[in-house]
């Protein structure tokens, strides 16, 4: 009776808490919502901009001028028609928008030296004004869209919230026998059941007699009793002892995976503009992704290595690949003054299932290489950093025992030929003969530069990962 109520009260404070969560999500999007609504970023003056340049030409040279009578009054129409069409192409096309008013207004206009120089400075003032705007548009849109991020992870971990209940009473006496008889002690056992419909158990435990053991042997243990392979958590430490220490197990992966990276720095450069990383989530994926700033050397460093930080920190916080790299995208965009862009290539690999995720953004090719058969990934998408918005397709593939996934900066791809560097690419990785990720890298990267005489016109990075059945 009392584990029921128990029971039953841990779940309407699952409920509770639930719903909550979902007030809270829904606050984060509304929100998100409102910072939407607000006006978009533009890309020349408006209307109610030009008619401002226009008055205050007017105003200043016009009003008092000996003229104004003969263009404002015996001409109006075809005055106000040429000075608007004037403003209108200077919006569209400076140089010769300028040009078209010093043509269209040497016929009668006393004063078109003045107004010239005039308009010009009212024009870059607008425009500044403009860019401003832009800038605190786009620093709305990137709070706009963080807030959808961080409401999409509440609702994930809403979803989560109810998922716990305890073992079977047959179970959790198997378990605690077992541990006993290996001299360890344990209490507060029960399942989390996860969003992705695999199961977690966690469990307090601690050693009898001041013995030190592995917290593998743990899992092992309880696995053989549920008839399922554990392995712990990466947030638990290694090494159970004498003081009570709680440690989840999580349902072992199906597949390994080991990698391999090979570089060339640019000739007559020091340091390499692409950076990389490879990040294993306790989810059992793993995530694999090439940073290229734009240009080489220390400023490509820098800024390619800050956008493989903002990944690690945003996917580790919980944040979706794509909402990660859209927040890195707005900030990009909203902190430059100068148009300065880093391509992502990402690739998410599910250990459990082995669906593997491409995401790029403005990437060069990948490749899967399995036996003798090649298979190119790429898709076409700007860069983060270059636009307010952008996009991020998301490409699906299914990687089997024994698979190889390539991936290079442009560097690369660019070593060859305008147009044949993919067919040319696809041809080296068939001829390798190699299952090893890093022989495969660095293989490959003799062979392209081999192609050019030993030398880099670009930095180059090659990552490859191989995908075993356990």
């Amino acid at each position: 009776m009392k584990a029921n109520l128990a029971d039953e009260a841990v779940f309407l404070n699952g409920e509770i808490n639930k719903e909550k969560l979902l007030s809270l999500a829904k606050a984060f999007d509304e929100l998100a919502a409102s910072f939407s609504s607000l006006p978009k970023s533009q890309d020349k003056l408006s209307q109610n901009e030009l008619d401002s340049i226009f008055e205050n030409l007017g105003a200043k040279f016009c009003k008092e001028c000996s003229k104004c009578e003969y263009c404002w009054e015996q001409n109006y129409f075809e005055t106000y028609k040429t000075a608007y069409d004037i403003l209108n192409k200077i919006n569209e096309d400076e140089a010769e928008g300028f040009q078209k008013l010093k043509d269209g207004f040497t016929k009668g206009c006393i004063k078109v030296d003045e107004i010239q120089k005039e308009t010009c400075n009212l024009f870059h003032k607008e425009q500044n004004n403009l860019r401003w705007n832009n800038k605190i548009i786009s620093a709305r849109e990137a709070v706009s869209q963080q807030l959808k991020a961080m409401s999409q992870i509440i609702m994930q971990i809403k979803d989560e919230v109810c998922l716990v209940e305890k073992l079977d009473d047959s179970q959790e006496r198997s378990i605690r026998f077992v541990l006993w008889s290996n001299r360890i002690v344990a209490k507060n056992m029960f399942i989390i059941n996860r969003a992705d419909k695999r199961k977690e158990l966690r469990i307090t435990v601690k050693t009898k007699n001041g013995r030190c053991i592995p917290a593998k042997e743990v899992a092992s243990m309880i696995g053989g009793v549920l008839n399922t392979t554990y392995t712990i958590s990466k947030s638990c430490k290694n090494l159970i002892n004498s003081d009570w220490y709680s440690i989840t197990l999580v349902e072992d992966v199906n597949f390994k995976m080991l990698h391999g990276i090979a570089r060339k720095i640019k000739d007559g450069e020091r340091v390499s503009g692409d950076n990389f990383s490879i990040m294993e989530n306790k989810d059992g994926r793993s995530i694999l992704c090439l940073a290229d700033g734009m240009g080489s050397g220390l400023d490509a460093c820098n800024e390619s290595e800050k956008v493989i930080e903002l990944i690690e920190e945003l996917t580790e916080a919980g944040f979706s690949k794509e909402a990660a790299i859209k927040m890195i995208n707005s900030l990009l965009v909203v902190k430059r003054d100068e148009p300065l862009f880093t391509t992502i290539d990402l690739c998410e690999i599910d250990l459990y299932n082995g669906l593997c995720d491409f995401v790029k953004v403005g990437a060069a090719l990948s490749f899967i290489k399995r036996k003798n058969w090649v298979e190119v990934i790429e898709a076409s998408s700007l860069p983060v950093g270059l636009v307010y918005e952008i996009e991020t397709n998301v490409l699906s593939k299914k990687v089997y025992d024994g698979d190889l996934i390539i991936m290079v900066t442009d560097g690369v791809v660019d070593a060859f030929a305008p147009a044949s560097g993919e067919e040319m690419l696809k041809n080296i990785i068939e001829e390798i003969d190699s299952n090893n990720p890093k022989e495969m890298a660095q293989m490959i990267l003799e062979h392209v530069l081999e192609f050019n005489n030993g030398s880099a016109g670009d930095d180059m990075t090659i990552l490859v990962a191989g995908i075993w059945s356990k």
